[in-house]
C-alpha cells in the first residue's frame, strides 16, 4: 500500500478510535466528563506522528483530507448535538472548540506546505502537540485539582493548571526539537522560552478559542525563536 494512503487510513482509524473510547470513558459511572473530552482532545493530536511520518510531503489534498473532513464532522456534531452520545463526551464550555482544532491543522499545513515563510515540520509538531499535550493535561489538572484561580483572566485558568501547560509544553518543545529528554543543548533557554510564551496564550485565551491561538501560534513562536 503506498504510504499516503495508508497514512490516512492510520488516521481515520486513529480518530475514530479515540472517539469511540472517549465516548466509552464518559459512560463510565463517576468519572468527570472533562476526562473523557481531554482525552480526547490529547487523542487527536497523535495525528502529527501519522501525519509527519506517511503524510508530509504527500499531495496537499491528501494532507488536508482527515483536517477537512474532521472540521465537517464536527461542525455537524456541534450544530446538531447527533449522535447524541458523542456529543455529550466533547461538549464543553465552547462547543465549536472541537471544530476550531482541525481548522488549525488546516492552517498550520496550508503555512507549511504553500507558504514560504520558514516553517518546519518541527514547527508544526511542536504547535500539534503543545495544543494536545500542554493544554489537554493543563486543563483536566487544573480544573479537578487546582484550587487557586488566577485573577483576571478569561475562564478558569488555575496556577496549577498553568503550572502543567509550562512544564508539558516544555517536554513537548524539547522533544520534537531534540529527539531526547536531553538538557545539554545550547538551546534550552529558548525552549523555555517557547514555552513560556504557549502557556501566557493559553492564559490569555477565552475557553475554547485556545484550540485556534494555542497550536497556530506556539508553531509561529518556534518557528521564529527556534
Amino acid at each position: 500500500m503506498e504510504p499516503a494512503y495508508e497514512g490516512i487510513l492510520l488516521a481515520f482509524a486513529l480518530i475514530l478510535g479515540v472517539l469511540f473510547f472517549g465516548w466509552a470513558i464518559g459512560r463510565i459511572p463517576n468519572i468527570p466528563k472533562e476526562f473523557s473530552r481531554k482525552f480526547v482532545h490529547i487523542g487527536v493530536s497523535c495525528f502529527y506522528f501519522i501525519y509527519a511520518d506517511f503524510l508530509y510531503g504527500q499531495s496537499i489534498w491528501i494532507e488536508l483530507a482527515l483536517p477537512v473532513t474532521f472540521i465537517a464532522a464536527n461542525l455537524y456534531i456541534a450544530l446538531s448535538g447527533k449522535p447524541k452520545a458523542l456529543a455529550s463526551a466533547l461538549k464543553g464550555s465552547n462547543r465549536l472548540g472541537t471544530v476550531y482544532y482541525p481548522i488549525s491543522l488546516v492552517f498550520l499545513i496550508v503555512c507549511l506546505r504553500l507558504l514560504d515563510i520558514g516553517m518546519t515540520i518541527d514547527d508544526f509538531g511542536a504547535g500539534v502537540l503543545v495544543m494536545g499535550f500542554g493544554d489537554g493535561l493543563a486543563g483536566l489538572i487544573g480544573s479537578m485539582a487546582g484550587k487557586k484561580k488566577i485573577p483576571h483572566l478569561p475562564g478558569t485558568k488555575t496556577w496549577l493548571g498553568s503550572a502543567v501547560m509550562f512544564l508539558v509544553s516544555f517536554l513537548v518543545i524539547l522533544l520534537v526539537y531534540e529527539g531526547s529528554l536531553a538538557f545539554s543543548s545550547s538551546k534550552i533557554w529558548l525552549y523555555l522560552l517557547c514555552a513560556m510564551i504557549s502557556t501566557v496564550i493559553e492564559a490569555l485565551t477565552p475557553k475554547g478559542l485556545d484550540n485556534l491561538t494555542v497550536p497556530i501560534l506556539t508553531a509561529f513562536v518556534c518557528m521564529l525563536v527556534l
